[in-house]
This record gives C-alpha cells, sequence and structure tokens, in this order.
C-alpha cells in the first residue's frame, strides 16, 4: 500500500487472517499517531519519497495498492514513478488518484476486494 492512509490501511489489513502486508509513506510522519510511528520503526512500513526508487526488489508484492500518492507528481516523475511501481508488483498494480468520493481515504473494504482478487 502506498498512500497517505498507508499506516492505518496496512494496520488493518494485518489484522485480517492469512494477510501480510506492507506500506510506504510518502510523507513525513512527525505528526503520525504512535501506531503508525510502530509500523515505521518495525520496518512494515516506511517513509520514502515516490519520486525515487522504491526500496524494495522485483516482484516484492502480488499487489501493489496506490491511492492518491502520485495525484501531484509532475509528468517527469510520473513516468520513473509507474514503472517503479509495476516492478515491485508481481501481479497486479492498482492506483486511485483525484476525490474518489470517500470521506475517509480508501475504503477498507475496497482493499479487502482487491487483495481477494489479486489472490
Amino acid at each position: 500500500m502506498l498512500g497517505p492512509d498507508t499506516c492505518s490501511v496496512v494496520s488493518k489489513l494485518l489484522k485480517e487472517e492469512e494477510t501480510e502486508a506492507w506500506g510506504v509513506e510518502p510523507y513525513d510522519i512527525e505528526d503520525a499517531d504512535i501506531d503508525c510511528k510502530r509500523l515505521v520503526h518495525r520496518g512494515i512500513v516506511r517513509v520514502a519519497n515516490i519520486k525515487f526508487p522504491l526500496p524494495y526488489r522485483a516482484k516484492s508484492f502480488s499487489l501493489v495498492i496506490v491511492s492518491n500518492a502520485v495525484d501531484y507528481l509532475s509528468s517527469k516523475y510520473l513516468n520513473k514513478t509507474l514503472p517503479e511501481l509495476a516492478r515491485v508488483s508481481s501481479d497486479g498494480l492498482v492506483i486511485f488518484t483525484g476525490d474518489l468520493g470517500l470521506s475517509n481515504g480508501l475504503s477498507f473494504d475496497l482493499i479487502l476486494y482487491l487483495k481477494r482478487c489479486a489472490s
């Protein structure tokens, strides 16, 4: 999972049976809650600038979900970032941009649905 709600989504996914989850938080976590900081400390969520290569090997994840993280990128960085996102995915890449019409960010039910589709 990559996007501004990474910590909360990864935290919820880790509570699901037979689910592994990791994330990249594209923003500074200085103001993040203690749970998010714990996920970062444990290495489950990393803080990284998505304009640069992601800190993962190729095909590290079966499904990569990106939520509202590429909206602000210029075409120069978008052309570098999209192939990088595809590189770390082995089976699927889902990118959400713009207003999703969801009051609290990306719906957790939608995340679970995408996970099941990728299985």
